[in-house]
């Protein structure tokens, strides 16, 4: 690699100069990114719920939200942003308030050292819901 293309790879993957693998992609993506940016995150829902991973299937709600609010242009989905950064962009009221009830549920069920019950992911997904349909354009 060049110039900056050497700059961008070092700083994404800082052990690549120090390897000089000759296979070494350019590009990496967290596993959140990956999922946000390449997955289909209903599905990827689906399947937690015919494993009952309750907990599973918020985080893919959290990410569906921040996938769905960054194809709205209500953000600008990036992997080491944090919640309240997503929160100080969101400038419509009532949605930023929603996404809020959204984030505070999501950091207690993911972070939360609990068992989630089907009666938890039901409210949790009320609440998501309820979100999904403020997003301008929001659809599947």
């Amino acid at each position: 690699l060049v110039g900056s293309e050497m700059c961008i790879r070092d700083r994404l993957n800082p052990g690549a100069s120090l390897l000089k693998g000759k296979d070494t992609p350019g590009i990496f993506f967290t596993e959140e990114e990956e999922i946000v940016k390449t997955k289909d995150i209903r599905k990827l829902i689906a399947q937690a719920l015919e494993q009952q991973d309750y907990r599973l299937a918020v985080r893919y709600y959290y990410l569906l939200i921040l996938k769905k609010l960054s194809e709205a242009e209500v953000i600008e989905y990036m992997f080491d942003k944090t919640n309240n950064d997503y929160i100080s962009e969101i400038t419509t009221e009532k949605m930023n308030l929603q996404f809020q009830k959204v984030t505070g549920l999501y950091d207690y069920i993911w972070y939360g050292n609990f068992e989630v019950t089907a009666t938890d992911f039901s409210i949790a997904q009320e609440t998501f819901n309820h979100l999904e349909h403020q997003i301008p354009n929001s659809v599947d």
